[in-house]
């Protein structure tokens, strides 16, 4: 059955799962990529968590995650000239283009959320509509402005050779950063009154009326 599977669709599904499940265990470049986007997918979450929380639902962290990588990348490329040699240099690259990456990805997080607050547009439609809006941005802003030179891909210019981090400490800082990240929302969403009040006019405190006059739990 699976050889005929693999026959018609050109794939293996059991070659898929044990590419999956097996070969993060027993090659170390898969298991890189793995706990790579697995990062990337935990600090996307965590934006979607505080969403949540708000009563909101953020659709766009896809969008809010492209123009922020952009962000960062441009100001590292940017910032690098100026910082100094070593790994301070490198440190000080990475934690600016950090900081403009988060700001840039709030900004346009913040775009929904206004358009919610002011005009009642659903955050749904508008956060997933966006996301097409980032992706085209990014690829234009870059394909017109910030291309590497002589290379045949929509790339920016390399970011500093003082910022590009050893896969292992790479990994080993992004397993760290997701950490703290999740404790800071974690405790004042969970623990102290820094959390969205019950009375939040994006949350329903009475049952919603129907047409047919049937009241319903929002």
């Amino acid at each position: 059955m699976f050889a005929e599977c693999s026959a018609l669709f050109c794939y293996n599904p059991l070659a898929v799962y044990r590419y999956l499940f097996l070969a993060p265990l027993f090659d170390s470049f898969v298991l890189q990529q793995t706990l790579k986007n697995s990062a990337l997918l935990l600090f996307t979450g965590l934006a979607v968590a505080v969403s949540f929380r708000a009563g909101l639902f953020n659709i766009g962290t896809q969008g809010q995650l492209v123009l922020g990588a952009l962000a960062a990348a441009l100001v590292a490329v940017r910032v690098g000239p100026a910082a100094p040699e070593g790994p301070l240099g490198g440190v000080l690259i990475a934690v600016v283009a950090m900081v403009a990456g988060a700001v840039v990805g709030g900004l346009y997080a913040a775009i929904p959320g206004a358009l919610k607050a002011y005009a009642d547009a659903n955050e749904v439609i508008t956060t997933i509509m966006l996301n097409f809006i980032a992706s085209d941005v990014a690829f234009f802003l870059v394909s017109a402005y910030f291309q590497k030179p002589d290379s045949g891909s929509v790339e920016t210019r390399d970011v500093p050779a003082a910022a590009r981090f050893g896969p292992e400490l790479a990994l080993l800082l992004a397993v760290v950063l997701v950490l703290l990240m999740t404790y800071v929302l974690w405790g004042p969403l969970s623990a102290t009154t820094c959390g969205p009040p019950a009375s939040s006019p994006t949350r329903r405190t009475t049952p919603a009326s129907t047409p047919n006059g049937w009241s319903s739990p929002a």
